[in-house]
């Protein structure tokens, strides 16, 4: 079978100005699409002598710590914990109808160096801030509202108190009521 000339040309000419015609380069960075937080009516307060969900022990497995105190429980729980001769200053807190813009802000506001991450799919930032000893907080969107976990290393300039508060955090997102 022969195929005449003008009609395979003419599809071919039409084929070639068509994705010419529909193609364009777009420039800028490919994001992943972002679905909102994954888990919108999860609670993460104080419940049932629980902090962020996570219970005394393991905080102070997770943070590989000797002892650990807790003074103060309720919307916020602080912790001190002792590892070694070292003293680490923990705080749990969640704020129910909280924004992560908000928190990022105040973080810069008070002179944090924030990076931005995601946790367990969940937006979230760390921010630095060496004021009175090597410290830092992880801070997610979770639930309806933002939490945070804050470490501080007392009297320390060194060390990487983010790897700890990610760790914290980490576990909450991925613990279960």
């Amino acid at each position: 079978m022969r195929w005449p000339v003008k009609p395979v040309a003419v599809v071919t000419v039409t084929a070639v100005v068509t994705v010419a015609g529909c193609s364009q380069t777009v420039s800028g960075t490919a994001l992943r699409a972002d679905s909102g937080v994954p888990d919108p009516n999860r609670s993460y307060g104080y419940v049932d002598d629980r902090c962020g969900l996570l219970v005394d022990g393991s905080i102070q497995q997770a943070m590989g710590a000797d002892h650990i105190a807790r003074p103060y429980s309720g919307a916020v729980c602080q912790y001190v914990l002792a590892r070694g001769s070292a003293m680490v200053d923990v705080t749990f807190s969640w704020y129910e109808t909280g924004s992560l813009d908000r928190e990022r802000s105040l973080a810069a506001e008070r002179g944090a160096t924030v990076t931005e991450k995601v946790v367990e799919r969940h937006q979230a930032f760390l921010a630095r801030r060496d004021t009175t000893g090597a410290a830092c907080s992880a801070t997610a969107a979770a639930g309806t509202g933002v939490l945070s976990w804050w470490v501080q290393f007392r009297g320390q300039r060194d060390g990487d108190p983010c790897k700890d508060a990610e760790k914290l955090l980490t576990a909450t997102l991925q613990s279960d009521m």
